[in-house]
């Protein structure tokens, strides 16, 4: 995907507009979640598209997401947008999460199979519930 067109989410009237109702108590705790360094989600995806360069040591990104204009190796790639989440699954730079709840277990453990520069952490139902909530309104 080349171009994404939004504007005028939840998150944006939070972000642009000052406005203290955009966003539920529950969609407000998982804000505070995704930018906590418990989490560290802002170390991906940060800025306006909550996107951003990836550089992994080990492993790597399938041969179609190399040419990114990160690198030409197999271990950088672009964080995807998080924009529009909820309208773009299947998830993750390589599409190989199909569901909000699967990508949370996957970063929950750790990243995939071998080193990862990850740190599994555990959350609670209500903070997954509130962290997907605060997802769905980008």
């Amino acid at each position: 995907m080349r171009t994404l067109i939004c504007g005028g989410s939840a998150f944006d009237r939070l972000l642009f507009d000052n406005d203290q109702s955009a966003l539920d108590e529950s969609a407000l705790h998982g804000l505070a979640l995704f930018t906590s360094p418990r989490l560290r989600c802002t170390e991906c995806h940060a800025g306006f598209n909550l996107s951003g360069p990836i550089h992994h040591a080990v492993g790597g990104a399938a041969a179609s997401f190399h040419h990114t204009g990160v690198s030409e190796s197999g271990e950088a790639y672009r964080a995807p947008t998080l924009r529009f989440l909820r309208f773009t699954p299947p998830h993750m730079h390589d599409g190989s999460q199909a569901t909000l709840e699967t990508v949370l277990a996957f970063y929950e453990r750790g990243g995939g199979p071998g080193p990862s520069e990850l740190t599994p952490f555990v959350l609670t139902d209500a903070e997954r519930r509130d962290l997907i909530a605060f997802l769905n309104q980008l």
